[in-house]
């Protein structure tokens, strides 16, 4: 994978992927704010950008966790992931 390629995971940008996650993470916990958060996001960020990885170098790995990937995104969009953040800013 070459620098200038985007990095997905499962099909999903992961810039996108980690933004659902983490606003998933938010409305779960809502302790999860401010400094919190923004360690949460480089712990999710580097381990999505490991996972992503792996996914392309194992397809034993990639068999597992795509269906925990698309699961994820499904339920952070039928919570309504982009209606909170319109609801926050």
């Amino acid at each position: 994978m070459g620098a200038a390629e985007e990095l997905t995971i499962a099909g999903l940008g992961l810039v996108v992927f980690v933004t659902l996650v983490m606003e998933l993470a938010k409305r779960i916990w809502p302790a999860l704010q401010d400094q919190k958060a923004i360690a949460a996001t480089v712990v999710v960020g580097v381990a999505s950008a490991y996972a992503a990885y792996g996914m392309q170098w194992y397809p034993g790995f990639a068999r597992w966790a795509t269906p925990l990937v698309v699961g994820l995104a499904a339920a952070a969009a039928a919570s309504g992931v982009y209606s909170w953040t319109k609801k926050r800013g």
